[in-house]
């Protein structure tokens, strides 16, 4: 990190253009106004003008993804304005696109000076940044990723997938949902699509479903929650979740399942029994919440006592500002 940033991309860099950076030194400090923003999680889309306070409703997410995420955001913003100032042919050509010594730079900086000659109107194209995909150099640990999401690929089976979440989602929604209601299905969304990517991992013929048809893996995806540092309230957010994806499923299976009933029966009765094992666990974890917001209540003896000790110094206090005439 430099003391004079400014002073470093004129010598070093040689960034002459004040609007050029402007722009540079703001997404390196941060403060870069996104009012406008789309949420770059995937699944979720929703258009808001408070992208940090969108991104905290997102339980799901780890503190370094919601950063990952709003970076992301501002890393776009920023890109938008470099282009649209380039479009301009200013008198001072930009110096963004080159990444000549870039490497002692910070990283936001040196990943912006080596990409927005491509994302701001340069040959090559650009990266997209419409979902969190963190790059190498800000990659958090593998248990705070954002799921991979199962996209549909050239065959036949990603794109049965997703016509099969699809279909649930419109179920979900409803005829006419309200923007509260789209997103919390935006969310259940969101904790399905991680369930599936954990359970198709390595496996060939989605549309089949015959990945779901582990109960080994089951179990393991809930530890793997775990693993992630999640709080047992929001596991049982996304257990809930699934089993009524698979209950979904199991009513209405789609052409390609080659699921029997047997095993559509055999699996939401294991949702219910994982569901069912974690009781214990939810219930302690809201009785030791409820325990430690109790120990900052004040009691009512100590209220009591305030009170009847104000009664006395308040005039005393009075008396000394407002003498008696």
């Amino acid at each position: 990190m430099y003391a004079r940033m400014s002073q470093h991309l004129v010598v070093f860099h040689k960034v002459a253009n004040k609007e050029e950076r402007k722009l540079l030194l703001s997404l390196e400090s941060g403060r870069v106004c996104i009012q406008s923003c789309v949420c770059p999680v995937a699944g979720c889309g929703k258009a808001t003008t408070r992208i940090d306070r969108h991104l905290k409703m997102h339980m799901e997410l780890s503190s370094a993804v919601k950063e990952t995420a709003l970076w992301t955001c501002k890393r776009k913003k920023v890109i938008g304005q470099l282009a649209a100032l380039r479009a301009t042919n200013p008198e001072l050509p930009l110096r963004s696109s080159e990444s000549r010594g870039a490497g002692r730079l910070s990283t936001s900086t040196r990943r912006l000076i080596s990409s927005l000659g491509s994302g701001a109107g340069g040959d090559t194209p650009s990266a997209d940044t419409s979902t969190i995909k963190p790059s190498s150099d800000l990659e958090p640990s593998t248990s705070q990723q954002p799921p991979s999401f199962l996209e549909p690929d050239e065959s036949d089976h990603g794109s049965t997938l997703k016509n099969i979440m699809e279909e649930y989602k419109m179920n979900q929604l409803g005829p006419d949902p309200s923007s509260k209601h789209q997103d919390n299905v935006n969310a259940k969304m969101f904790r399905i699509r991680k369930f599936l990517t954990y359970m198709a991992k390595g496996k060939t013929q989605l549309s089949t479903l015959l990945f779901l048809n582990e109960t080994s893996k089951i179990h393991a995806w809930v530890k793997s929650l775990r693993h992630e540092h999640m709080k047992e309230t929001t596991i049982d957010y996304y257990v809930q979740n699934v089993t009524h994806f698979i209950t979904f499923i199991s009513q209405t299976p789609p052409p390609s399942c080659r699921l029997s009933k047997t095993v559509l029966i055999g699996l939401q009765r294991e949702m219910q029994t994982v569901k069912k094992s974690m009781k214990r666990r939810v219930a302690m974890h809201r009785t030791s919440v409820k325990a430690e917001k109790q120990t900052r209540v004040l009691s009512k003896g100590t209220i009591l006592k305030c009170l009847s000790q104000a009664k006395q110094a308040i005039p005393n206090i009075l008396s000394k500002f407002f003498p008696p005439i």
